[in-house]
């Protein structure tokens, strides 16, 4: 399966999740509303940085141009330089 669509909120959620029956009604509803709820839960990267910068003991800039460092949409697209960030 490859996502959920929600009607009343209007957006589809991209699973991957494995489905081996042939229609919708093989599917295990409860499996699907558990890994939708760990979804809900998980911390987006913009709320890891603002614990980061509070631990810190860093303020937030209130634009780009006034920041020592911008991390954008490409830069959270990276892995790699997240993990590298948050291991710091």
């Amino acid at each position: 399966m490859f996502g959920v669509l929600d009607v009343d909120e209007r957006e589809i959620t991209w699973l991957e999740m494995p489905f081996i029956s042939q229609n919708i009604q093989g599917c295990d509803f409860t499996a699907v509303n558990a890994l939708l709820q760990r979804l809900r839960n998980k911390l987006s990267i913009g709320q890891l940085l603002e614990i980061k910068a509070k631990a810190q003991h860093l303020s937030l800039a209130p634009s780009p141009d006034e920041a020592d460092e911008a991390y954008t949409y490409k830069w959270a697209l990276n892995p790699a330089e997240v993990s590298a960030l948050l291991n710091m």
